[in-house]
């Protein structure tokens, strides 16, 4: 085991360091979205297990620390930095690897550990197209094929080079598919450090980025294969993973306070905490899919050998956070079809449609004519207590797509001035669920064409320019218009009256009669899920707001997308839980008695009459009435 530095040109150009580090903020917020983001992308082919990651805090001290950096061969790689640093000038890269010696010579050493399973790993060939290389080697590579991949510059990985003082990222990898020529899916370790050019006292010259590996016949190291029943490198490392779970740990060694204010680092466990928080914030529609699990925690030793259990540790879930919270219950509202008709009272949730013209795509695989998405916006109105606890994530619009996480969040306070507090969420592309799958995809497509390179924004990109016809830019901010506006129709904001009162009292009394509420019955979903068949099986109750002489109906499931009648979903079962009421038919219509004011049934929709495929659709259950009884 070695570290190889690449050798010098013989032109005699000089490298200053891997601008990939300068194009994304180095914040813990980019940090957390880039990792987590490439780890959903890199999930297992054929497998409906959530996609799981643990960010680990691993703090070493004393002995524990000192066995760390021989370990990973600390002393090979010293007399490099040490050069770097004496030679730096006032090079932007070489004099932040500085804070590398200091870090080692410090009192602790901190490494952040990420780890993924259910993911396919480091696969591929050690050189040329495959996972691997494209992480481990290659620049301004992705190996992410799928519309709703997150990633697509191949930049996010330098987030990690960026946030170790080391410029150092270890890698320890199981396969889900064996390496091509060893054949081999166990322990595949590789590490990589981003220096500058630099010459050794012996006169020796040296590009920039240099590798851990095993010494081939070649000069360039290759990957290191761990032993089955405890391998001594991972072990000491701390990065040992189970040989049955497929996915990759990263270690970024010596992690920066990369959001600190101070001129002290904050303790771990701050730091931890300021992670959840971020998961929270962007990951939460990937949690609520159960298709990501996340945890924190923090790890502290002093001693060598196996790790102690964590000083703290953390599971993520938005759904009880203070910011996250409130989005996730109006998702939930909507994909239960218990969204209301109007915004009453707090915790009340409406859907309404925002349309983006999607331009027609001139170049790329994939091309298309020109046509119009119509995106999902729900809109909640805060209670009280969301009010006083989280104003800063009030009056705001979380934009999401089919990659499961937050893209950028829209201020929204201007769409709709003097309205009540409120929350929003907007599902395009794939999370939309129109029923129309090709145009999602398109869509989909289009707004991942539109991201960044820190992919929190939907812009005007290069890709845009050249795969789409002219007026992408006007597209995406009439869309970005579109949405405010139907986030003001759904507030019913009315416009400053002057001719009732002084404008004060105006917004706290409305002399307007006020809106009769349906008295229709109404359906309420207590459970729905998707079965391995594609088709829904739907728990609710049917609520009839007044006693009658009897109703008989048939409820009914219409997928996002619809309107009117057409494409009626057929039931294949259905059944009376409670109530008095009767199936009258195999289409599913019920019988309710007299007087009943609540009837619980049980259905499981025919995936044959479905017009779009279950898991990528969102769906509303009402219940139609056909016939008074007498």
């Amino acid at each position: 085991m070695h570290w190889a530095p690449r050798p010098a040109p013989k032109d005699g150009g000089r490298d200053g360091g891997n601008a990939n580090q300068f194009t994304i903020s180095p914040e813990f917020g980019n940090l957390v979205r880039e990792s987590i983001q490439n780890s959903v992308d890199a999930r297992r082919v054929g497998t409906d297990e959530p996609v799981r990651v643990r960010f680990r805090l691993l703090v070493l001290r004393s002995a524990a620390k000192d066995a760390y950096l021989e370990a990973m061969r600390w002393e090979q790689m010293r007399p490099h930095v040490e050069a770097c640093v004496d030679q730096a000038g006032d090079q932007q890269v070489a004099g932040r690897l500085r804070e590398a010696l200091d870090v080692v010579a410090g009192d602790d050493l901190r490494i952040l550990q990420i780890s993924d399973y259910g993911t396919h790993g480091l696969v591929g060939p050690e050189r040329g197209q495959g996972n691997f290389a494209a992480l481990t080697r290659d620049n301004l590579y992705s190996e992410k094929q799928n519309a709703s991949a997150g990633g697509s510059y191949g930049l996010g990985k330098a987030m990690q080079y960026a946030a170790s003082a080391l410029g150092c990222v270890l890698f320890s990898s199981v396969l889900a598919e064996p390496e091509p020529a060893t054949g081999r899916t166990f322990g595949r370790f590789f590490a990589r450090a981003e220096l500058v050019y630099h010459t050794l006292v012996d006169g020796s010259a040296y590009w920039g980025p240099m590798w851990l590996g095993l010494e081939p016949e070649e000069e360039m190291p290759e990957s290191y294969w761990a032993q089955p029943d405890g391998d001594p490198l991972l072990g000491g490392l701390h990065m040992e993973r189970a040989a049955e779970d497929s996915g990759t740990t990263i270690a970024v060694v010596g992690l920066k306070d990369l959001d600190r204010d101070a001129e002290s680092d904050r303790d771990p466990e701050a730091i931890a905490e300021h992670i959840v928080a971020e998961v929270e914030r962007h990951f939460w529609p990937g949690i609520e899919a159960g298709d990501l699990e996340v945890d924190v925690e923090v790890v502290e030793t002093s001693t060598i050998g196996d790790l102690p259990a964590p000083r703290c540790a953390w599971r993520v879930d938005p759904s009880a956070g203070i910011h996250a919270g409130p989005l996730v219950r109006a998702l939930r509202a909507h994909r239960s079809g218990e969204a209301a008709e109007e915004l009453v009272a707090g915790g009340d949730v409406v859907a309404g449609r925002a349309s983006l013209t999607v331009p027609r795509r001139t170049h790329g695989v994939d091309r298309h004519p020109e046509f119009e998405h119509q995106a999902v916006v729900l809109v909640r109105r805060a209670t009280a207590q969301e009010e006083k606890a989280s104003a800063d994530s009030l009056r705001r619009a979380a934009l999401t797509r089919g990659a499961q996480m937050v893209v950028k969040t829209l201020d929204a306070a201007r769409s709709a001035p003097g309205a009540q507090a409120f929350q929003a969420v907007v599902l395009a592309g794939l999370a939309a669920g129109t029923g129309d799958g090709e145009e999602d995809r398109w869509a989909e497509e289009f707004l991942r064409a539109a991201e960044p390179p820190s992919h929190d924004d939907w812009t005007y990109t290069a890709k845009l320019r050249y795969e789409y016809s002219r007026g992408a830019k006007s597209r995406l901010a009439e869309f970005e218009k579109a949405i405010r506006l139907e986030i003001r129709r759904l507030l019913a904001v009315e416009p400053e009256r002057t001719d009732d009162g002084p404008r004060d009292l105006a917004k706290r009394f409305h002399f307007t009669q006020p809106k009769q509420r349906r008295q229709g019955p109404t359906v309420l979903v207590g459970d729905a899920f998707v079965d391995e068949h594609d088709a829904w099986h739907i728990e609710g109750r049917i609520r009839l707001h007044s006693a009658t002489g009897g109703v008989r109906g048939l409820p009914e499931v219409a997928f996002a997308s619809e309107s009117g009648g057409n494409g009626r979903v057929v039931w294949n079962e259905m059944a009376v839980v409670s109530g008095d009421a009767e199936v009258l038919d195999d289409a599913g219509v019920l019988a309710i008695g007299p007087g009943v004011r609540e009837v619980a049934f049980r259905g499981v929709t025919d995936p044959e009459t479905h017009p779009a495929p279950a898991r990528q659709s969102t769906i509303r259950v009402k219940f139609r009435t056909m016939q008074e009884q007498d």
